[in-house]
Protein backbone atom coordinates (compact mmCIF):
# COMPACT_ATOMS: atom_id res chain seq x y z
CA UNK A 1 0.00 0.00 0.00
CA UNK A 2 1.77 3.45 -1.04
CA UNK A 3 1.98 6.61 1.67
CA UNK A 4 -0.29 9.13 1.47
CA UNK A 5 1.55 10.90 3.88
CA UNK A 6 2.10 14.67 2.72
CA UNK A 7 5.85 16.07 3.70
CA UNK A 8 5.89 18.05 6.73
CA UNK A 9 6.52 21.24 5.05
CA UNK A 10 3.42 20.93 2.54
CA UNK A 11 1.40 19.77 6.11
CA UNK A 12 2.41 22.19 7.68
CA UNK A 13 1.68 24.83 4.75
CA UNK A 14 -1.48 23.35 4.61
CA UNK A 15 -2.51 24.04 8.07
CA UNK A 16 -1.36 27.66 7.75
CA UNK A 17 -3.71 28.11 5.24
CA UNK A 18 -6.88 26.62 6.67
CA UNK A 19 -6.00 28.35 9.81
CA UNK A 20 -5.95 31.66 8.13
CA UNK A 21 -9.03 31.31 5.94
CA UNK A 22 -11.17 29.99 9.17
CA UNK A 23 -9.75 33.05 11.11
CA UNK A 24 -11.02 34.94 8.23
CA UNK A 25 -14.21 33.51 8.42
CA UNK A 26 -14.57 34.24 11.92
CA UNK A 27 -13.46 38.12 12.09
CA UNK A 28 -16.12 38.01 9.11
CA UNK A 29 -18.47 36.84 10.98
CA UNK A 30 -18.20 38.49 14.24
CA UNK A 31 -18.16 41.49 12.10
CA UNK A 32 -21.60 41.52 10.23
CA UNK A 33 -23.12 40.15 14.20
CA UNK A 34 -21.95 43.00 15.53
CA UNK A 35 -23.27 45.40 12.43
CA UNK A 36 -26.49 43.14 12.84
CA UNK A 37 -26.96 43.77 16.33
CA UNK A 38 -26.21 47.53 16.50
CA UNK A 39 -29.06 47.73 13.97
CA UNK A 40 -31.16 45.70 15.78
CA UNK A 41 -30.79 48.03 18.94
CA UNK A 42 -31.11 51.05 16.86
CA UNK A 43 -34.37 49.56 15.44
CA UNK A 44 -35.62 48.79 18.70
CA UNK A 45 -34.97 51.74 20.50
CA UNK A 46 -36.21 53.91 17.26
CA UNK A 47 -39.50 52.08 18.05
CA UNK A 48 -39.79 52.94 21.28
CA UNK A 49 -38.95 56.62 20.71
CA UNK A 50 -41.78 56.77 18.26
CA UNK A 51 -44.22 55.29 20.55
CA UNK A 52 -43.06 57.51 23.39
CA UNK A 53 -42.84 60.79 21.47
CA UNK A 54 -46.47 59.95 19.78
CA UNK A 55 -48.01 59.64 23.69
CA UNK A 56 -45.93 62.60 25.25
CA UNK A 57 -46.90 61.09 28.80
CA UNK A 58 -43.92 61.21 31.11
CA UNK A 59 -45.77 58.34 33.45
CA UNK A 60 -47.04 56.50 30.95
CA UNK A 61 -43.72 56.15 28.95
CA UNK A 62 -41.86 55.19 32.12
CA UNK A 63 -44.38 52.08 32.59
CA UNK A 64 -44.11 51.42 29.16
CA UNK A 65 -40.50 50.57 29.04
CA UNK A 66 -41.16 48.65 32.48
CA UNK A 67 -43.81 46.37 30.59
CA UNK A 68 -42.47 46.10 27.48
CA UNK A 69 -39.15 44.76 29.63
CA UNK A 70 -40.66 42.75 31.84
CA UNK A 71 -42.79 40.91 28.37
CA UNK A 72 -39.55 40.69 26.28
CA UNK A 73 -37.56 39.32 28.99
CA UNK A 74 -39.94 36.44 29.61
CA UNK A 75 -39.93 35.68 26.06
CA UNK A 76 -36.51 35.88 25.12
CA UNK A 77 -34.82 35.85 28.59
CA UNK A 78 -32.08 38.12 29.91
CA UNK A 79 -30.52 41.45 28.34
CA UNK A 80 -33.84 43.23 27.81
CA UNK A 81 -34.37 45.03 31.25
CA UNK A 82 -35.26 48.83 31.19
CA UNK A 83 -31.92 49.93 31.42
CA UNK A 84 -31.13 48.52 28.38
CA UNK A 85 -34.07 49.44 26.39
CA UNK A 86 -33.07 53.11 27.42
CA UNK A 87 -30.28 52.66 26.50
CA UNK A 88 -31.63 51.77 22.26
CA UNK A 89 -33.43 55.12 22.94
CA UNK A 90 -30.20 56.67 23.95
CA UNK A 91 -28.71 55.16 20.10
CA UNK A 92 -31.35 56.59 18.43
CA UNK A 93 -30.87 60.27 19.47
CA UNK A 94 -26.69 59.71 18.67
CA UNK A 95 -26.89 57.73 15.84
CA UNK A 96 -29.09 59.32 12.33
CA UNK A 97 -31.61 56.81 10.54
CA UNK A 98 -28.88 57.47 7.66
CA UNK A 99 -26.47 55.74 9.24
CA UNK A 100 -27.80 52.61 10.04
CA UNK A 101 -28.20 52.09 5.88
CA UNK A 102 -24.75 50.61 5.89
CA UNK A 103 -23.79 47.45 7.86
Amino acid sequence: MKSTNLPKRDENLLFKDISEIINKRRRQVSVAVNSNLILLYWEIGNRINSNILYNKRADYNKQIIVNLSNRLTALYGRGWDDKTLRHFLHSVETMSAEMTKYP
